[in-house]
């Protein structure tokens, strides 16, 4: 399970074990699917203490699925779920018969090849920082990566091709537990080429003494690598200096506000940028979900296709119709 994923689990099991505690409710194996449904009902009534407001559907479906979580961690069955979901089919209804902003889903805006350069423009490639971050930028969008994909690469795994068409990545897809190789061509465009802001990148760790392990290391703004971070009296964050992938996404979120751009832009606006530039271009569907290493029915892949063809001529079925 990744990190985020994680904590975020844990963070929804202390606020069931917190709704549990007055009503002498065991949560780890003692809840019935009245339980269930009874806890349910309460997060979509009930603000939340941190924010003031009402949870939006799929935060209480990361609920749902944490107490699915440890129970199967524990070795235990779950209560049966059922009527807990028809409670939350019935708020996500009535939230978007209301208009209510906590209806529409909140996705990571998609960082395709007009977005992308401006991200990069605002990267001053002659400072480490800048030369790290246009690399993050346009590798991440190439590899179709998540941040776990991005900070798990090493520099092992990356190959210049001998005949001149680019590199090789070998990337660890964590979520579906996959190792896959992945050819970058040089781009048309060298300021937004995926290859040649991984070389620059790779010269400056060169150079840095950093010929071996993580490729996306901490910069401060003084340009130092790998540099150490102290909380406290102690040394914090990963030995290695290997960027964590909650810092990956503060290098999208950082290079969009400098860029001005409207939206919202996560680490993850990445790999939904590939999926929207290479449909756009004409890309298969069974390729675009073979190069990002999606499960065979990815409904997450399909979902970013979907918002892709809303404007292509071939698949927006109003196209040509008389109107």
């Amino acid at each position: 399970m990744p990190p985020s994923t994680r904590r975020a689990y844990k963070t929804c099991w202390r606020n069931l074990e917190a709704w549990c505690r007055p009503r002498g409710l065991e949560p780890f194996g003692g809840l019935t699917p009245s339980d269930l449904i009874e806890w349910t009902v309460h997060l979509t009534t009930v603000p939340s203490q941190r924010t003031g407001e009402l949870l939006s559907p799929s935060h209480i479906g990361k609920h749902l699925s944490a107490v699915t979580a440890y129970h199967r961690a524990g070795q235990l069955p779950a209560p049966d779920g059922y009527g807990a979901r028809k409670i939350l089919e019935s708020y996500e209804q009535r939230l978007a018969l209301e208009n209510h902003p906590k209806a529409t889903p909140r996705k990571a805006s998609a960082a395709v090849p007009r977005a992308l350069r401006k991200l990069t423009a605002v990267c001053d490639p002659a400072t480490t920082i800048g030369v790290r971050d246009r690399c993050i930028q346009l590798l991440g969008m190439c590899l179709a990566a998540r941040a776990s994909d991005l900070v798990a690469i090493g520099r092992d795994r990356i190959r210049v091709d001998p005949d001149g068409r680019g590199i090789a990545v070998l990337v660890y897809r964590r979520k579906v537990k996959k190792w896959a190789w992945k050819g970058i061509p040089y781009g048309s465009h060298p300021d937004t080429c995926p290859v040649r802001a991984t070389i620059a990148w790779l010269d400056l760790l060169d150079k840095a003494g950093f010929t071996e392990g993580p490729v996306f290391l901490r910069v401060d703004r003084h340009g130092n690598i790998a540099h150490k971070i102290m909380r406290k009296g102690r040394e914090v964050g990963d030995p290695t200096g290997r960027l964590s992938t909650e810092a990956v996404s503060d290098v999208i979120e950082r290079a969009a506000d400098r860029a001005d751009l409207p939206g919202r832009w996560r680490s993850h606006s990445l790999r939904r940028g590939l999926v929207n530039a290479a449909r756009a271009n004409g890309a298969d569907l069974v390729d675009i979900g073979r190069h990002g290493d999606w499960a065979d029915g990815s409904k997450e892949l399909i979902g970013y296709i979907d918002e892709a063809d809303i404007w292509d001529t071939e698949h927006n079925v109003l196209y040509g119709i008389g109107l």
